[in-house]
């Protein structure tokens, strides 16, 4: 049973970050940075950067800027003339590099300022502290969330068009390996742990589908069927998870399953599993599933429960949860379904309307110590943000008037700078907003 619900009293502020004037900007280069506080541009003639009300350039032509993980620096490629390579300049000046700059990016969500450089030998990744080694052609990369980790698969170039060149891997500061049977790799946040998924599979007739096989950190792991997705890390990267599916044969007839196979182990008890998310911090997990007719809710390590047999489940919609999200060693579950509005499960408080048309299952967001879940949702198809008191649901309530639309809301969830502080972006005419919400105590 709830308490009365008494909605918290949250602040909220507004800065104008910029001015959506299609005639003077490029809308389509538009980049915020990780903290949503500023935003960077080109000119419309893509000849100019934009920055903090500054311009820099004119240039032959501009690249978008491009933020650094902790959102102080920003970056840009450009070329003076059609004829000269690319330059880079950071924060506006511009900074000498050996070769050729071809991209500006950031390595991970968070990590730091890198660039690509071309010369003879092929392309390479540089940034302040390491400079990887030439790559003559590169296949595929990828980078920890963090930006810790990076691996690429790189190959020679074709002396004869139609033969396929070698293939190589490197991951981090290991040393160059042949890419042999690896389709790609994936670093975790920390850049220490790696999990890589290979072609090699093979027919047990034991099993209802082909397994197939990966590595973490060169231990051998099985799944079955093909993966889907990408794999899942948690915050420190010492765990992982992969979704695969694969058809099986039951007295019903052929069947699509799905299952999970993690650092801990493969998930055996249901046929269809989905919407794992790992606790922040642990190697603790939550997915949800089917065995049968009946659905089941899996907090790992331990077993898979049936909703009806769950503390406060029991009430919640009959049907798959959407997204999860955890406060401490407590999950919060949100419900959407195309037949029914949002509903949300706090454990130990149990389930609750959302009182809003959608919630938007990508941008389930908890409060640093805990105590409030942000999320956007849409109301007379106008995208919000909704404040949630963990410890009272019923007490939730949407921030402003409906005068703005927040930026993005299907896929941007709302930043929480400390406990009782929040930050999302929003759109009224022709002006990109920085909204920032301050939870009174």
């Amino acid at each position: 049973m709830f308490a009365f619900p008494i909605a918290p009293q949250i602040d909220l502020k507004e800065t104008v970050l910029l001015k959506l004037d299609s005639k003077k900007i490029d809308l389509s280069s538009m980049v915020v940075s990780p903290d949503r506080a500023r935003v960077g541009c080109t000119s419309a003639d893509r000849k100019y950067a934009l920055m903090d009300g500054k311009r820099f350039g004119p240039f032959a032509v501009v690249g978008s800027p491009v933020f650094s993980g902790d959102s102080r620096t920003f970056a840009f490629g450009a070329m003076r003339t059609t004829d000269q390579g690319g330059e880079m300049y950071v924060d506006g000046a511009y900074v000498q590099t050996e070769f050729e700059v071809t991209r500006v990016m950031r390595l991970g969500d968070t990590g730091p300022l890198a660039w690509m450089e071309r010369g003879k030998p092929g392309i390479r990744v540089c940034t302040n502290e390491f400079k990887t080694i030439w790559m003559p052609k590169l296949v595929r990369s990828a980078f920890s969330t963090d930006g810790k980790g990076y691996t690429f698969i790189f190959s020679e170039l074709p002396k004869v068009p139609e033969q396929s060149p070698p293939e190589y891997l490197l991951q981090g500061n290991s040393p160059v390996v042949p890419r042999a049977r690896t389709v790609n790799s994936f670093p975790a946040p920390g850049g220490k742990n790696y999990l890589s998924i290979h072609l090699d599979t093979k027919v047990d007739f034991n099993s209802p589908s082909e397994i197939g096989y990966g590595d973490w950190n060169g231990q051998r792991f099985a799944y079955e069927g093909k993966v889907v997705g990408l794999p899942m890390f948690n915050s420190t990267g010492s765990a992982w998870a992969v979704r695969s599916e694969f058809t099986g044969v039951t007295p019903k007839g052929n069947m699509q399953f799905s299952k999970y196979t993690t650092s801990a182990g493969s998930v055996k008890e249901l046929e269809i599993q989905t919407g794992l998310a790992f606790r922040p911090g642990g190697e603790e997990f939550v997915l949800c599933g089917k065995r049968g007719d009946e659905l089941f809710i899996k907090k790992a390590p331990g077993f898979a429960i049936p909703y009806a047999q769950f503390p406060g489940l029991e009430v919640a919609p009959k049907e798959f949860y959407r997204a999860a999200a955890w406060s401490g060693r407590n999950i919060i579950l949100l419900f959407q379904s195309k037949r029914t509005k949002p509903v949300l499960y706090v454990e130990g408080k149990g389930v609750v309307d959302l009182n809003v048309d959608t919630a938007f299952p990508n941008t389930l967001a908890v409060s640093p110590d805990g105590k409030y879940l942000a999320l956007n949702v849409s109301r007379n198809d106008l995208g919000s943000v909704m404040v949630v008191p963990l410890e009272n649901p019923a007490a939730m309530t949407v921030l402003g008037k409906e005068d703005f639309v927040v930026d993005q809301a299907e896929k941007v969830a709302p930043l929480w700078l400390d406990n009782q502080s929040l930050r999302f972006l929003a759109l009224r005419k022709s002006q990109l907003l920085r909204m920032d919400a301050t939870i009174r105590n």
